[in-house]
């Protein structure tokens, strides 16, 4: 099944739209007076051959090749923890379930289009969690199963009207296969830059909170921690979007206290417990002189974060 021929449309219907994306860290920089930035601590299935998945009104079994396909994935972009668990480590935008995307304009278009819009937004419908050969499993099951969007713009098979997107365990269309590649990219730069580092911190706490296919939101900090030590020039920086977003952080609870809906008191929550850390680690860096990297690293991170 995961071979099958699908087709994709995108008909610029806005229900993909209805809730803040997954982003690079140095994507959050660049939009940190819109979008509110989190992470996101994931656990990922790891399928083995026979397993099978639902699609809908079918389902995948996944054979060797699957299962061969999903531990190399694993290996380039995920975690693991003594049990053998994998996990995923990404930044991401924290928002309002009762809000639309930060990026939306009141026509419901997106407004940052062509303003370093993140690639995972670029990318959907597909999933860089999963391996290329499996992203046929991916649409069928947000066409029509569990992860369902809404929309008929996913369809089995090849549509006159409708390009094709996925074929024979290949992604077809020429601008989705080369989004999918940079977001690839994109991840092992994450890793490099600041991921492994926060993993290594964050799993002996909060790994066991992490239920199977289950996942955390939890304030930047520990991203910006890292960052910040590099240079002085990224300390500078970290500051900055701290300020940005204790500011932004601001007037989304205003506004959500003048909605008064009970969907939205999570996420405010939330967003106090972002704005206390936020304000501790301000107070933090005060006092704490920043370590001493080698120049190459330096250089790559400052590059990173746009200062160079």
């Amino acid at each position: 099944m995961s071979g099958q021929a699908i087709s994709f449309g995108c008909t610029a219907c806005g229900k993909c739209c209805n809730s803040a994306p997954q982003m690079t860290l140095a994507e959050l920089f660049h939009h940190e007076r819109r979008f509110i930035g989190a992470l996101g601590l994931r656990c990922v299935p790891a399928f083995r051959a026979g397993d099978r998945i639902a699609t809908g009104d079918g389902e995948h079994v996944f054979d060797d090749d699957d299962a061969r396909a999903v531990r190399a994935h694993a290996d380039a972009h995920l975690w693991r923890d003594a049990a053998a668990r994998r996990f995923a480590l990404h930044a991401q935008a924290l928002s309002y379930p009762t809000a639309p995307c930060p990026a939306l304009d009141p026509h419901g278009q997106c407004a940052i289009h062509g303003d370093r819009k993140p690639t995972m937004c670029h990318a959907v419908p597909l999933d860089p969690l999963v391996p290329e050969r499996l992203q046929g499993v991916v649409l069928l099951r947000r066409a029509r199963g569990e992860h369902y969007i809404g929309a008929d713009c996913i369809r089995p098979g090849r549509h006159g009207d409708l390009p094709p997107l996925f074929d024979d365990g290949l992604i077809v269309d020429a601008g989705y296969a080369a989004t999918f590649r940079r977001q690839l990219d994109e991840s092992v730069i994450e890793r490099r830059i600041w991921a492994d580092a926060a993993f290594k911190h964050l799993l002996p706490e909060l790994g066991g909170r992490v239920r199977d296919a289950g996942m955390l939101t939890l304030p930047l900090v520990p991203a910006l921690l890292i960052l910040a030590d590099v240079s002085p020039n990224c300390r500078q920086r970290c500051m900055r979007y701290v300020d940005s977003q204790l500011a932004l952080i601001a007037r989304e609870i205003e506004a959500a206290l003048e909605r008064r809906l009970a969907g939205d008191k999570p996420v405010t929550a939330e967003l106090r417990a972002s704005e206390r850390a936020y304000r501790a680690l301000a107070a933090h860096w005060v006092a704490r002189p920043y370590a001493i990297h080698g120049e190459r690293h330096t250089e790559r991170v400052e590059a990173y974060l746009g200062l160079i």
